[in-house]
């Protein structure tokens, strides 16, 4: 299985490399099948991240019995991880398999929070 892993920094913008050091930030990693058709899980870490009036911390991996699809290089991921709080994320790879970006959306306690990521295989 080719692996794919993109950090979403909420706090700081950045881009990962070949190594993903995850500091005062808030990530997501997710992995893609080899056929490059689904991503098979998608793992958030969440250090003192805040919206909706709540701080959260630590981590959760979210496998969907059948992979979320990526059609024509584009993907949605949606995961309600409590009862008060969803996260979606979207993105499109570049033709290169390299770059990837997109947006994110949180909603926690009724107040939405959203932002883009960049990143780099």
């Amino acid at each position: 299985m080719k692996k794919f892993c993109f950090y979403l920094f909420i706090l700081f913008l950045s881009i990962c490399f070949i190594f993903w050091i995850a500091t005062m930030a808030t990530a997501f990693t997710f992995s893609v099948n080899a056929s490059g058709t689904g991503i098979s899980t998608i793992g958030y870490h969440f250090s003192d991240f805040s919206c909706g009036g709540v701080i959260r911390s630590g981590g959760i991996t979210v496998t969907p019995g059948t992979p979320w699809p990526v059609i024509n290089n584009q993907f949605s991921i949606e995961n309600k991880l409590d009862p008060n709080f969803e996260m979606t994320v979207t993105g499109t790879f570049e033709e290169d398999s390299r770059h990837a970006s997109g947006t994110w959306q949180a909603v926690s306690n009724g107040t939405q929070c959203s932002g883009s990521w960049s990143a780099l295989r």
